[in-house]
């Protein structure tokens, strides 16, 4: 009978260099390339180089024990490769073979080569069942040697073939004492005496095993020995016992022990049932292991395994809220509009920020700040709708609310059970301005690696709002009169100029109206240049409510005026012309007591596409229309001449 050192142990040593090998991989993976690493990430890496030794020195133990035992051992897997050997095994049956080792399947042939029975080895090997019943081979050179084989339900599945040479055992008792030996056990049998089971003989190994004294055991019962067994697994081993002995079963089952010097060992039996002549069951041979050192190496396998998998996912969830990240930043610097920041921000902050409730908050002129988006959509309900800036700390100061700083007087527009907790972040750089993000977790609270994510993406939103803004505003300065605050002339020849061709393109009327202020140096010299600023403003303030929102009012250059109306054909230009200038008349203006003259304009009408099929012909006929107007004695609307 064969006792190896355990039947799982070649695919344990598998795992343990697939999970070492893993780790490194992983190691490697977080180093950081350049910079200074976070405190994050030194844990993080420190955590990592921990498992990575835990690994080492459990799996240089385990192969140690392996080298070192009697026992010869090789695993092979499904598809005939060589998975494992140890030292005895090459020692035992192939001195001079190459390293590696060939496919399993020649493996066997060779083994069969060395046998006296041709193909022994191969036709034991072969038998179909999980389990091969033990054998003993005779070789040519005289050795005997005992061989088991175990299927491991590993993946990919394995077999472990473990030979002893029992070459001079001839004794069986000398035989299980031998095998004890080999793998640091204590044997023992368990005979029935007069109907009750007694402890027959039990190896000396036992002291340093358990510290027991294996005389004053041997011949009594069985409860005298397991008075030390672990309260909760005395059951256990009793059921076991009882089961081997009632089915003739073979029994395996690990329990632990209080050793005499207070510590507690786990220890493994592999017990034999032995039948009588009749065929009944009349003694249990088996061996006691100390298998506590490998239990704590299988317990740090699964802790760094477990912690593997623990920072494993961390990392993993770092790489997709990175991501996240790096897709906000594109979706915003693609932004061309604030409504598509915010939509791009909602979108992304799901996976950026998962677990959480947040809402963009924008300021308006009257000293309220509004909601313009919420996420998720069912948070709409439990947040406010819009609050006074006095009321929120980020948009009153221009700095942000912090998670630790609760204010509950500078936060009323917070739930009171959301104020502490809660991050609300400024869309303006040291002043209050555009408005504020609210962010707060939906359960139980953030980490500090998660809030610093938030801040990152509040910084790149509040950043991304300010571009488009300024952006925005210096669009406006430069299609922009100071003075007037229309659209100027770099306006009209641009952009225009493009749409007016579109419609042109699409057959649409439009027509377009060329206004001069009549005297208006006269007026300039009479008022003085303050007044005759006053005046322009007033013409553009005028000007801006009196057309249409698609039309486009424009200061052409001094007191000269441009209106583009849009899907207007000749007839209605000139009846929106004439309102316009009856509008200028009626305009009075004052500069402190002293009431102003009242001002004229002279305006000429020009329409596609009676007067132009392009932009420059239809303006110049415009042009040519207010030149007639002011010769025909000005303050009148004239129509350009068919073309």
């Amino acid at each position: 009978m064969v006792y190896p050192m355990d039947d799982r142990h070649s695919d344990r040593l598998e795992r343990m260099r697939r999970e070492l090998e893993t780790l490194r991989t992983l190691l490697s993976a977080a180093v950081p390339g350049s910079g200074i690493p976070t405190v994050e990430e030194i844990h993080e890496l420190e955590g990592l180089r921990s498992a990575v030794r835990v690994l080492e020195r459990s799996l240089q133990r385990f192969e140690a024990e392996r080298n070192a035992s009697k026992t010869a051992s090789i695993t092979v897997d499904a598809d005939g490769r060589v998975v494992s050997w140890n030292r005895r095994f090459l020692e035992m049956f192939l001195p001079d073979c190459p390293i590696p080792l060939p496919d399993g399947r020649s493996l066997l042939e060779r083994l069969d080569a060395l046998c006296a029975e041709p193909g022994a080895v191969s036709r034991w090997a072969d038998r179909p069942g999980t389990e091969l019943p033990r054998a003993l081979f005779l070789l040519r050179d005289g050795k005997r040697i005992v061989a088991e084989a175990t299927r491991v339900d590993s993946e990919p599945p394995a077999t472990v073939y473990e030979f002893f040479d029992v070459t001079g055992i001839e004794d069986p008792a000398h035989n299980l004492a031998t095998l004890a030996e080999a793998a640091r056990g204590a044997p023992f049998r368990l005979e029935r005496t007069q109907g009750r089971w007694r402890l027959a003989s039990l190896g000396p190994a036992i002291r340093a095993i358990a510290g027991l004294d294996p005389r004053q055991l041997v011949g009594q019962p069985s409860r005298r020995w397991t008075a030390r067994v672990h309260t909760e697994d005395l059951a256990v081993l009793r059921r076991a016992f009882r089961e081997a002995l009632r089915t003739g079963r073979r029994a395996d089952l690990e329990f632990r022990l209080w050793h005499e010097d207070g510590s507690l060992r786990r220890l493994a039996i592999r017990a034999v049932p032995i039948r009588d002549r009749e065929g009944r069951v009349a003694a249990l041979d088996g061996l006691v292991l100390d298998v506590t050192e490998r239990k704590e190496d299988e317990e740090n396998l699964r802790r760094a395994s477990t912690q593997l998998r623990v920072q494993s996912e961390a990392l993993d969830q770092r790489t997709r809220q990175l991501q996240s990240l790096n897709d906000l930043a594109r979706g915003l610097q693609s932004a061309k509009s604030q409504a598509e920041a915010i939509r791009s921000l909602v979108r992304n902050a799901p996976k950026l920020m998962p677990d959480s409730i947040g809402a963009v908050y924008l300021n308006d002129p009257s000293g309220t700040t509004h909601a313009a988006a919420f996420w998720p959509s069912s948070s709409k309900e439990r947040s406010p709708k819009s609050l006074a800036v006095r009321e929120c700390w980020a948009a009153c100061l221009g700095r942000p609310a912090e998670p630790d700083q609760p204010s509950p007087e500078m936060c009323r527009g917070c739930p009171n059970d959301v104020a502490k907790g809660r991050l609300c972040f400024p869309l303006s750089d040291g002043s209050p301005g555009i408005g504020f993000i609210h962010v707060r977790p939906a359960g139980p609270g953030f980490t500090p690696h998660q809030w610093a994510l938030i801040r990152a993406a509040c910084e790149q939103f509040a950043l991304a709002l300010n571009n488009i803004r300024l952006r925005d505003a210096l669009r406006e300065e430069a299609v922009r009169d100071p003075l007037t605050g229309l659209f100027n002339r770099r306006h009209l020849d641009g952009t225009v100029r493009a749409e007016f061709e579109h419609a042109v393109r699409h057959g649409e009327p439009t027509s377009v109206l060329m206004l001069d202020l009549d005297h208006f140096k006269q007026y300039n010299d009479r008022y003085g240049h303050e007044a005759g600023d006053r005046l322009l403003q007033a013409l553009g303030r005028f000007l801006s409510q009196a057309v249409r929102a698609d039309d486009v009012p424009c200061r052409y250059g001094g007191e000269e005026f441009t209106v583009v109306l849009r899907d207007a054909p000749l007839e209605v230009a000139l009846e929106r012309a004439e309102a316009i200038r009856k509008g200028i008349e009626r305009l009075h203006l004052t500069m402190g007591r002293q009431v102003q003259a009242p001002v004229t304009a002279s305006i000429g009408v020009a329409s596609f596409p009676q007067h132009g099929k392009h932009f420059s012909g239809v303006l110049r006929s415009a042009d040519m229309a207010l030149l007639r107007a002011k010769r025909e004695g000005r303050n009148r609307v004239a129509a350009a001449n068919r073309t």
